[in-house]
């Protein structure tokens, strides 16, 4: 089991406070093959669109008789071109089952954090702060909290949710469900006469890693995980 952190915008925040955010997507790297024309490490691979679509990762844990790895995938299909070509035919995605990863998330806290005296209730999140109905700040303004600080700096102490991984695949991002969309915290319903989540989540994915990015369909870590509203160190 492994403890690592993990950064969510604010939208993504205020879905897994209210309860309807349960999985994340994650670009893998390095990518497997994609294309016709992928390149790896200066290696042309040569591989016809049906037959890269054609290709699966599983987990090395789902082979009989081989050493356990928790967080190592194997290609699937038309491994050795692939291979050839000069792409691996293993990769570690880092995620297993049971690991604990703890939420960052834009926040800021007054400068007595430098003093060891902050605590959780001393932390502006805006994450919250955006939310309908809540103050944008959590103490008094004599409390004197610096700027809003990126996600990145962050914290572990200050880490407001942490999240304990129960599934982990490995697939292409176009591959989602309506299922998987909405896990993913979508704000609309799976009605079969309404809007398709997964339309959603593709609008999701341009913006986070932008235009162009859905229809390039790389592969992608598809985490599913339970969520505990608590420092990870406190849980």
């Amino acid at each position: 089991m492994a403890e690592r952190p993990i950064i969510f915008s604010a939208g993504m925040v205020r879905a897994l406070l209210a309860g309807s955010k349960t999985q994340t997507r994650r670009v893998m790297k390095p990518q497997p093959p994609v294309t016709d024309r992928d390149r790896f490490f200066g290696a042309t691979f040569g591989l016809d669109r049906d037959l890269a679509d054609g290709v699966r990762c599983v987990s090395m844990n789902d082979w009989d008789h081989q050493p356990k790895h928790p967080t190592r995938w194997r290609l699937l299909g038309s491994v050795g071109v692939a291979r050839d070509a000069g792409f691996p035919d293993t990769y570690d995605v880092r995620f297993a089952v049971g690991d604990r990863l703890w939420v960052r998330e834009a926040a800021s806290w007054p400068k007595a954090w430098d003093e060891g005296r902050v605590t959780l209730g001393h932390v502006f999140y805006p994450a919250s702060a955006d939310a309908p109905g809540k103050s944008p700040w959590l103490r008094e303004p004599e409390d004197h909290h610096g700027r809003v600080k990126s996600s990145i700096h962050m914290p572990r102490t200050l880490s407001r949710l942490t999240l304990t991984v129960t599934d982990v695949r490995v697939q292409r991002v176009q591959e989602i469900s309506r299922g998987d969309a909405l896990e993913e915290g979508c704000p609309f319903p799976n009605m079969a006469d309404g809007p398709d989540p997964r339309d959603w989540f593709r609008g999701v994915w341009n913006s986070i890693h932008g235009p162009g990015a859905w229809d390039a369909n790389p592969w992608v870590v598809a985490l599913t995980f339970t969520v505990a509203r608590q420092n990870i160190d406190a849980v």
